[in-house]
């Protein structure tokens, strides 16, 4: 399997247009999957657009009214998400 831009392990931060509460959150990708499970995975990069990814969010929602204020993860769009730190595996 190719490794794709966003990759368990990765530290990111989340930017979700349509939502400032959801903004600067900082996570750890613990999963990803393909948006429509019927293209096919192995041979290609995806697309941001093509996948999502579940988030651990690190940081604390200052607004406990936020939708986002009781998410230990979360699945988010590739799309809205910013690489800081990408994990290195050496064999």
């Amino acid at each position: 399997m190719i490794r794709q831009k966003f990759d368990i392990g990765d530290l990111v931060e989340i930017d979700v247009p349509y939502s400032k509460d959801s903004s600067k959150l900082m996570g750890l990708i613990v999963a990803s999957a393909l948006i429509n499970p019927g293209t096919n995975t192995s041979e290609h990069l995806w697309h941001d657009d093509e996948y999502h990814c579940k988030v651990k969010i690190l940081k604390p929602v200052e607004k406990p009214s936020s939708d986002w204020a009781n998410s230990e993860t979360r699945w988010v769009r590739a799309k809205w998400l910013k690489q800081i730190a990408k994990v290195n595996f050496n064999s």
